[in-house]
């Protein structure tokens, strides 16, 4: 035991940006890195998406909220509980570059808005209402999702290992 290296991974989140719309995070480049070992999310998958019948946790080993002109690129995303990237809320002009995922819990890159960012005429939550009815009208409530999203030349490997409901980019 006196060799040993123990690692006991708490954190949901290894890296975590929080803005808003009037203040935004601006200008952050993670290139070069290597995130391994977030906790597990399994249980936090408690927020139901639109138009759909499965839920997120709003969550990520890498989370940007409100950012602006962000980047992540030429890193690798190893072992992760729950989602590996996880962008929401008023994103403008996010990149995903030259990551490779391997290994994560649940989906690879997310890119998920405000629920109350469109007004939608109905969801498929409760039972299907027909192709017409999921039309997004084009009307905004507010601009509080991701927007000139960017993934390029990224390899996603073995994710949802632990959630079935996922998605390599979502």
């Amino acid at each position: 035991m006196k060799n040993a290296v123990v690692e006991a991974t708490r954190l949901r989140a290894l890296v975590e940006f929080r803005g808003d719309e009037e203040h935004p995070v601006k200008w952050i480049t993670l290139r070069g890195l290597v995130f391994r070992q977030a906790a597990r999310t399994v249980m936090d998958t408690k927020e139901p998406l639109l138009r759909s019948d499965w839920a997120i946790c709003r969550c990520g080993a890498i989370f940007f909220n409100g950012a602006e002109d962000c980047v992540l690129e030429d890193s690798f995303i190893d072992q992760v509980g729950g989602n590996a990237v996880f962008v929401t809320i008023t994103i403008a002009v996010f990149t995903v570059r030259g990551t490779q995922i391997a290994r994560a819990g649940a989906s690879g890159i997310c890119f998920v808005g405000d629920p109350q960012a469109r007004a939608v005429r109905c969801s498929t939550m409760g039972g299907f209402n027909g192709l017409t009815k999921l039309i997004a009208r084009p009307d905004r409530k507010s601009d509080n999702y991701p927007a000139d999203c960017l993934v390029d030349d990224c390899l996603i490997q073995l994710d949802r290992r632990v959630e079935k409901q996922t998605a390599g980019v979502e």
